[in-house]
């Protein structure tokens, strides 16, 4: 808190990472979105995507998996899209974090292995 309290301009910078962050998010379920067939406004993506992840907090399966494709399937019905396309594009989603997360865990596991060597 003393840190915060002599510099507040943390604050702002933090909230504009957060922000930058989640934008670049959006980004790329849009673009997710555009392979799998979905060509909807990034406005209707910037209404629908953070509400379907709120809605994955619900403690109803793990990760909030099954959660947050139904939820943007529902969000993103009255810009016409099917359901099935926006179920895709949330799974797309899904499978790019779960891939960034291996090769993260990989490069990691690997080069504790360089320094348990040393």
């Amino acid at each position: 808190m003393r840190a915060v309290r002599s510099r507040p301009e943390r604050i702002a910078e933090a909230l504009a990472m957060g922000v930058s962050l989640q934008l670049l998010l959006v980004l790329l379920q849009a673009g997710l979105g555009s392979v799998v067939g979905l060509e909807i406004p990034l406005t209707a993506w910037l209404f629908a995507w953070p509400m379907a992840k709120l809605s994955a907090l619900l403690p109803v399966t793990q990760g909030g998996l099954g959660v947050r494709e139904a939820a943007l399937a529902g969000l993103l019905a009255p810009f016409g899209v099917e359901p099935v396309l926006a179920v895709a594009a949330g799974l797309a989603f899904q499978g790019v974090i779960i891939s960034g997360g291996l090769v993260g865990g990989a490069i990691a596991y690997l080069l504790a292995r360089v320094q348990d060597e040393r």
